[in-house]
């Protein structure tokens, strides 16, 4: 809780050795988010930083933006299950843009919703070192899809993005195949149950046909039916790079192709 944060927080104060933290499911609250936040301000070890689920809302998220923007260390930053919301992705990404050392963050459901997803597509434009991104589950829509499929088109140094459970529709769909035919870099890729439907299947079967980076493919829920199966099948048979490809639960019998080429 809050004060078990705050007690740690002053320990880290004088820590000048840990590398990995992980407070997942603690419930420090923004408080709590505060009082850390201070603490590693100026901390040049640690590189993990988990506070998944810990209740805090956007002026906690704001808070630890600040130790991002600074930090020379952290290389992996999990706050997904918080309250962020669309004005902690604002400072988040503005912290990425001013960050380097970065390499993995996971923001999954934390209320971003197409704004959120705007500021993140934003910082996608200017971050070099991002390799991994997790902004599922946080109701971005068609529009939060289209500016992260644009930024997509721009950023060549993250190989994995998981964008699933965000209702981005036969639109989103539409903008992020038009991505996976300019990206180089994306080589995992994660829609699940995004309502997609089988124009949407169409789009996607079209990039695949083209793209020659991405090897694992997850699009599972997506309501393609069978002729979204079809198509996607086909795009299989003519891409040269894919290993795993997912399609469960897409209202025909259970569908998974695994692809193994030695």
């Amino acid at each position: 809780g809050e004060d078990g944060a705050r007690e740690l927080a002053s320990a880290l104060k004088e820590n000048s050795t840990l590398a990995h933290l992980d407070l997942w499911g603690n419930g420090i609250g923004t408080a709590g988010a505060r009082e850390l936040a201070l603490a590693l301000k100026g901390n040049s070890t640690l590189s993990f930083l988990y506070l998944s689920g810990n209740d805090f809302d956007e002026s906690g998220a704001r808070e630890l933006a600040l130790v991002l923007k600074e930090s020379s260390s952290l290389t992996a930053l999990d706050l997904s299950d918080n309250g962020i919301g669309e004005g902690g992705a604002r400072d988040l990404a503005m912290a990425l843009k001013a960050n380097s050392s970065l390499t993995s963050l996971r923001l999954g459901r934390s209320g971003l919703g197409e704004g959120g997803a705007r500021e993140m597509a934003l910082a996608l434009k200017e971050n070099k070192g991002l390799t991994s991104l997790d902004i599922s589950w946080n109701g971005m829509g068609e529009s939060g899809a289209r500016e992260v499929a644009l930024a997509l088109r721009e950023n060549s140094s993250l190989t994995s993005l998981e964008m699933g459970e965000n209702r981005i529709g036969g639109g989103g769909a539409r903008e992020m195949a038009i991505s996976l035919q300019e990206n180089s870099s994306l080589t995992f890729l994660r829609l699940t149950n995004n309502s997609m439907g089988e124009g949407g299947a169409r789009h996607l079967a079209l990039a695949l046909k083209e793209n020659s980076t991405l090897t694992t493919f997850e699009a599972g829920g997506n309501g393609f039916k069978e002729g979204g199966i079809v198509e996607l099948l086909g795009a299989l048979a003519e891409n040269s790079s894919l290993l795993s490809v997912n399609l469960d639960y897409n209202g025909i019998v259970k569908t998974k192709r695994r692809l193994l080429r030695l």
